[in-house]
């Protein structure tokens, strides 16, 4: 299947104190764990959306693209994604998961079938920002957005959705605060 990976910068990273992307974790960026799962998985094209270009500059193959709703939330930059995608799919992820593998994107794209996005759960508890969408989505988010919702989970009302367990709830953790890079 051909699709696009796309990962989502724009975030104001209160709890972190400082952009979360370019946080040095495990001798890298943290958002290059992202992006090197979606290069590992078989992203046509990869792109960040939102935060500062740069960010983009410093990665090989990798473009950028504006958020269409700068400070909204996650909900804005997932439709911004989508927006871009040159495919009619795209697996859209946050840049601050720390532990994520191309086996979990692999494992969101198997599980799209019809829908309109697929991911992971772990606990019962949804991971919308590790998540494979078809660009059919995107009028039914810009109508969540437009009804005045900004929770990406609340958008998931107007959605077909797959899910699929996780067990290993490490694969997709996020870091929020300082020490979490240290753990």
């Amino acid at each position: 299947m051909n699709f696009s990976g796309a990962v989502l910068n724009g975030g104001i990273s209160s709890r972190m104190g400082e952009d979360k992307a370019t946080l040095s974790y495990k001798g890298e960026r943290l958002i290059d764990v992202s992006l090197e799962a979606l290069r590992q998985v078989g992203a046509s094209e990869i792109f960040i959306v939102g935060g500062d270009s740069f960010v983009a500059e410093g990665s090989t193959n990798v473009g950028y693209c504006e958020d269409l709703y700068p400070g909204e939330g996650p909900l804005g930059g997932v439709i911004s994604a989508i927006a871009h995608a040159n495919t009619n799919t795209v697996i859209v992820l946050a840049c601050d998961l720390l532990n994520l593998t191309s086996e979990v994107l692999q494992q969101c794209i198997e599980t799209l079938g019809s829908q309109d996005v697929s991911f992971p759960a772990v606990l019962e508890i949804n991971q919308v920002l590790c998540a494979a969408w078809r660009i059919e989505a995107l009028p039914k988010l810009i109508e969540s957005f437009d009804s005045g919702n900004r929770s990406l989970m609340g958008s998931l009302d107007y959605l077909d959705f797959n899910t699929f367990p996780l067990a290993d709830s490490e694969l997709v953790r996020g870091a929020n605060t300082p020490d979490d890079l240290c753990s």
